[in-house]
């Protein structure tokens, strides 16, 4: 759930991010969430960001959105799908309280005291959990790599060996099968088709989050990690979903990219400079489409 990191990142009174040092390279199987997000180190998702400008970065960094609609509801989806029974302890789904009436209100408050300290989700979030459950067990090959014994969260850190830069990952489920490793990546999505998830895959950065998540585990488990599935599961009717893993060729790109960012953001630190776009005056090209008229 890379993208919800920023989001969590607590900011102290000073404007600056009241981050953590990282614990020793490895994998935890048991850091709480929270914890995680106030660690110290590059992240794909920081890397996604860093890949616009260091400005951009910089200015996530300092400034944490709040989490989207499409955020919470992709926490819950998670939840339900890749830890069932902490959806059932820890969600709790709230009924359409007609909140104009005396009486509406009434319910909903109780509801919400009754339910204190657990994430409140909607009946129409609560249905496109069930839907997603259903379907992603639907498939027997899916449902099996779900049902597997795993670790659901685990957090992996390590040291970049070329910049010494420290760097984390959090995998949504890491499995060991005949000896071999495989991270499972749940993205909720409204289209999943092949062209189409290909190019969200590009543009969200996928293919550097694999490649970077395939290095950092090779390297904390000391043997090549071997696979990494995308199950891309779309969130509307018919709540189809279909999965997938980049080539090599995506996954070598993907980790060219990192590498550089990395490059990049060992500059940014070592300066303390955070640019963000050129100052010169550029030359400026249309895409090539624009002239298939």
């Amino acid at each position: 759930m890379e993208l919800e990191e920023l989001s969590q990142i607590e900011i102290g009174e000073n404007g600056i991010i009241e981050e953590i040092e990282p614990p020793a390279p490895g994998i935890y199987h048991d850091m709480p969430a929270a914890q995680y997000h106030k660690i110290r180190g590059a992240s794909a998702s920081r890397l996604k960001i860093l890949r616009r400008s260091p400005a951009h970065l910089r200015y996530a960094m300092l400034h944490p959105a709040p989490p989207t609609e499409a955020m919470i509801i992709g926490s819950a989806v998670h939840c339900r799908i890749l830890e069932p029974d902490r959806f059932s302890r820890e969600y709790a789904i709230m009924p359409k309280f007609d909140r104009r009436t005396k009486i509406g209100k009434e319910a909903a408050a109780h509801f919400e005291i009754e339910n204190l300290g657990k994430q409140i989700c909607g009946e129409e979030t609560a249905i496109i959990c069930e839907m997603l459950y259903d379907s992603l067990h639907a498939n027997p090959i899916v449902s099996r790599l779900l049902d597997a014994p795993g670790n659901v969260e685990a957090s992996i850190f390590w040291e970049d060996p070329e910049t010494g830069i420290r760097c984390k990952a959090r995998a949504d489920k890491l499995l060991e099968i005949g000896g071999e490793y495989v991270t499972l990546d749940l993205k909720t999505t409204v289209h999943a088709g092949a062209g189409e998830f290909a190019r969200q895959a590009f543009n969200l950065g996928y293919h550097i989050q694999s490649g970077f998540y395939l290095d950092g585990l090779t390297q904390t488990l000391g043997i090549p990690h071997s696979d990494f599935i995308f199950l891309a599961a779309e969130k509307e009717p018919p709540f189809a979903f279909a999965s997938y893993r980049l080539d090599d060729e995506a996954v070598s790109l993907g980790k060219t990219e990192y590498k550089f960012l990395l490059d990049l953001w060992k500059v940014c630190e070592e300066k303390q400079e955070w640019p963000s776009y050129s100052n010169e005056i550029q030359s400026l090209a249309l895409p090539a489409w624009a002239y298939k008229i």
